[in-house]
């Protein structure tokens, strides 16, 4: 709104976009970085977030949530890291006027995506180290503090948008039928990992490129837990995306709240964003190959990327 009074709508449009993108990309990158992936590892992976949501980031409101997403999940992980209460209360006021921007910039769904994402990992987060119990109680309730923070200050906008559209033009949910009328991709759409597509329809929300792909599955040879949290948060987002699959039944068509969206491919806001902190994981591990003694076997892996970019 401060732009509108030095430059023209379009323009100040275009440039908060701008900033905002460009938040997103830095702050994924400090998230990486905090799960001790390295320099590199984490810029490649910031570049493939944005890539991979290029069809998200036309506008402002779903560009805020390529900037709301990986800041979230840095605040979390610095929750988790903080040992000292005031620390941890001025994350969650942190995260609580995130949230808010969010609702208020009227980024509905991917919010609500976000919460059950960031739910996850905050059981993924509590579940490691000593005294568990503790420490997924203490991510537990800061999320929530977190949530509850943000939603009274998005309720200004919250409220009213409810009543009047009930947050979606389709406010009586999904038929049954909505399932075979294109609102989730194919088993055919899935080429567009890989080749870039021009349409804006539920499949274009699916490009990520051959690289970053080769990356992403060079992450599977790490051992981390890492590894493993968000390869399974990658697959399941993936499922309730393909047409016919039972979790797009049973999420898109059947489980309230969520049916008030236009679901389905836009649950890959959170696949693409699981599959980001693989390339960069990957990247890390081709990076620790190259460094390490091993030239052969980093040989044999730069052959293997080649050779898959070339098929």
């Amino acid at each position: 709104h401060f732009l509108l009074y030095i430059a023209p709508a379009y323009l100040a449009h275009y440039w908060a976009l701008f900033l905002t993108l460009a938040l997103g990309a830095v702050f994924f990158i400090l998230f990486l970085r905090e799960l001790n992936i390295g320099h590199w590892g984490a810029f490649i992976g910031s570049l493939a977030y944005l890539a991979g949501n290029i069809h998200f980031a036309r506008d402002l409101t779903l560009g805020t949530a390529l900037f709301v997403f990986p800041t979230l999940f840095w605040i979390l992980v610095r929750i988790h890291k903080s040992a000292s209460l005031r620390a941890r209360f001025l994350y969650v006021s942190l995260g609580g006027l995130l949230i808010g921007y969010a609702w208020l910039m009227s980024s509905y769904f991917p919010t609500l995506y976000l919460f059950f994402a960031a739910l996850a990992f905050v059981f993924f987060l509590g579940s490691q180290g000593f005294e568990r119990r503790k420490q997924i109680f203490i991510m537990l309730s800061s999320l929530i503090a977190i949530f509850a923070i943000g939603t009274a200050i998005g309720s200004f906008q919250l409220v009213p948008a409810y009543v009047i559209t009930q947050f979606s033009q389709r406010s009586h949910g999904f038929a049954d039928s909505a399932v075979q009328d294109g609102y989730a991709i194919t088993l055919r759409d899935l080429s567009h990992f890989f080749f870039f597509t021009g349409k804006r329809g539920l499949d274009a929300y699916l490009y990520m490129g051959m690289v970053p792909l080769l990356l992403a599955a060079a992450a599977l040879r790490s051992k981390s837990s890492l590894k493993k949290f968000f390869f399974w948060v990658f697959l399941v987002s993936l499922l309730i995306s393909i047409k016919a699959s039972p979790l797009f039944w049973f999420v898109i068509v059947k489980l309230p709240v969520f049916n008030l969206f236009q679901g389905a491919a836009r649950f890959m806001l959170v696949g693409i964003f699981a599959a980001s902190v693989l390339v960069g994981l990957g990247a890390n591990e081709l990076a620790a190959l190259v460094r390490g003694e091993r030239a052969s076997v980093s040989k044999k892996a730069a052959s293997f990327m080649i050779l898959g970019a070339a098929l």
